[in-house]
């Protein structure tokens, strides 16, 4: 499939061979062993969304245990997708859940460590550095609090009559607090000294890595970090001899073997890195950087049709790999004379350049587009039924829905104004955020414990947040209409806040670029549960609804089947109630 990850190994065949694709296994019909659509949700955003929700007073507070547990569980789902973009070179993605996470769990430094090593990673060096020490500080705050808590529990258990009992009873708080009272040396040096190393005072690095060594712990790792500095002060033969002891504890350690191959290509022993290159691919094939050097080795013994395949399959790993479609482009230039050829791969570089530098900035492919814009439905996404039978309208429930503030108050109150019933109790009463009402139903709000209701308003409109969508009872008992409401992700983030604010509940937050990207995530689970269900459905854009009123009555009407009075639906709209939007 075209649209699956990774690329097919064709290096492991002797002869070449021509891959056959399919646009998306997708397509193919048959069962592959996913959950239905409807039944599918995403646990990993849905802790914060949630909070937010109930503080919004759209859904009904949970459950303070089953809250707790699920927003661990949410946690550590997401630092194990954090590792897990790491694991794949994601670094960049794994960054932003850190972020939040790091954020949220101050007290949790495996977050804080993670994400300083993502910093470096991704360019952010100096971050890093100052991260670095923020989280050291803070854990010698955690660890003398934890020292005198564990010496006040010490003394607690021996004034006690019953020493065994109260020491078994206190055993859970003395292992956490024996724990967070540990501390490690070697740890703090070797950290410090990579941050150092990061920003290029490599000097200082060395300080801080011999420290680590006195410590006298044995690691490949340490011998690697200080090889990697002596080599940048040109200290040749000291960073050949530590990545050498760096093999000497693990004699697999690819990093090592690594800086020397490097070494043997700058000092112009050709056949030595080609060897060295070659059993490093043995060990780990997916190293950009062994294929590179295993390339340029190739390149100077005249081996070119080698070093291209060697150096394709760099980029192929790696496609932010300026220096190898460099010398791809030499090759080709001033070897095989294919200007062509030599052209694209220079454009292949300043382009891998432009990646390289936006990722620095902190934006990565994804990001780079506009999340507003992606989500936004465009020209031609309004769909709507031409000939629709009234009679299936009026026996239909009719669900307005989209992200809260996105609207769909709005749309309710065009609905009635038309002439269509809704479903209103009017228990929230309109407010500044809402002059016009809420018009909501309670009962929505426990609508993922208690749908059954539903299944007896037919011939009415009610209003259903997004994330309630995928708890709609089965759509082969009940017949849905559905009106979906869009807006500028920004405008929506924006909105939420300020009632929040307005609502007294005003609090330390996730950054809204990462808010922003879970409404997104849930707008996807929305329109696949809508596409899912196969129910008519009508998409509006919130900045039409405001700016082509007219239009957008008459094509709501078209949808209802002509049974509204488009004109009145057309003048419940107003435009001064468009307070937050986005120039």
């Amino acid at each position: 499939g075209k649209d699956m990850d990774g690329k097919v190994l064709l290096n492991a065949f002797q002869n070449r061979r021509n891959v056959q694709y399919i646009s998306s296994w997708d397509d193919v019909a048959g069962d592959d062993g996913s959950h239905p659509p409807r039944s599918v949700i995403d646990p990993l955003d849905s802790s914060e969304t949630i909070r937010q929700l109930v503080d919004l007073g759209y859904i009904d507070e949970p459950d303070e245990n089953e809250e707790k547990a699920a927003s661990n569980a949410s946690r550590e789902l997401r630092y194990n997708l954090a590792k897990s973009y790491m694991d794949a070179g994601l670094h960049h993605q794994a960054k932003t859940i850190l972020e939040e996470l790091a954020d949220q769990w101050p007290e949790e430094f495996r977050f804080g460590i993670e994400l300083v090593h993502c910093c470096q990673v991704t360019g952010h060096a100096h971050q890093a550095q100052l991260l670095l020490e923020e989280v050291l500080q803070r854990k010698e705050e955690y660890t003398d609090r934890a020292r005198l808590e564990l010496k006040g529990l010490l003394k607690e258990i021996a004034a006690a009559d019953n020493k065994r009992d109260t020491q078994s009873r206190m055993r859970p708080a003395l292992l956490r607090l024996q724990q967070q009272v540990s501390q490690n040396p070697f740890g703090v040096s070797y950290l410090r000294g990579v941050a150092s190393q990061a920003v290029g005072d490599h000097r200082k690095a060395l300080e801080y890595f011999k420290q680590a060594e006195e410590d006298t712990i044995v690691s490949a790792a340490l011998f690697v970090q200080k090889g990697l500095s002596l080599e940048t002060l040109k200290q040749t033969k000291k960073a050949e001899e530590n990545y050498r002891k760096a093999l000497s504890v693990d004699r697999e350690n690819c990093e090592a073997m690594l800086g020397l191959c490097r070494l043997q290509l700058k000092s112009g022993s050709n056949k030595k890195t080609a060897h060295l290159a070659l059993d490093i691919i043995a060990l780990r094939y997916h190293t950009p950087r062994a294929h590179f050097y295993l390339g340029c080795a190739l390149h100077r013994l005249g081996k070119l049709s080698d070093a291209i395949r060697a150096l394709e399959t760099a980029i192929q790993q790696n496609p932010n790999f300026p220096e190898a479609y460099h010398r791809l482009a030499y090759i080709y230039k001033k070897r095989l004379h294919l200007d062509d050829r030599a052209a694209e791969y220079k454009q292949a570089a300043k382009d891998a350049q432009l990646r390289i530098r936006l990722l620095k900035k902190g934006i990565s492919p994804v990001e780079s587009e506009d999340l507003s814009r992606k989500h936004a439905p465009g020209k031609n996404r309004i769909h709507v039924q031409k000939n629709v039978n009234p009679e299936e309208v009026w026996d239909s429930v009719v669900v307005v829905s989209g992200l809260p503030r996105s609207g769909t108050s709005m749309l309710m109150q065009m609905l009635e104004a038309g002439g269509f019933p809704v479903l209103s109790d009017n228990k929230r009463q309109s407010d500044q955020d809402n002059p016009k009402g809420y018009y909501e139903y309670q009962a929505v709000k426990n609508l993922a414990q208690e749908n059954t209701w539903l299944a007896e308003q037919g011939g009415s409109a009610v209003k259903i947040i997004a994330q309630l969508l995928p708890f709609l009872p089965d759509v082969d008992t009940m017949s849905y209409r559905l009106i979906f409401m869009e807006r500028d992700l920004d405008e929506i983030v924006q909105s939420q806040e300020r009632m929040l604010a307005h609502l007294g509940k005003q609090k330390k937050s996730s950054p809204h670029r990462l808010l922003k990207g879970r409404f997104y995530k849930q707008l996807e689970m929305a329109r696949a549960f809508i596409a899912a269900i196969g129910a008519p459905v009508l998409y509006i854009r919130h900045h039409d609804c405001i700016y082509k009123t007219a239009e957008v009555a008459d094509e709501i009407n078209t949808f209802m089947g002509d049974v509204l009075d488009s004109a009145r639906m057309a003048a419940v709209v107003d435009g001064t109630l468009y307070r937050n939007r986005i120039t």
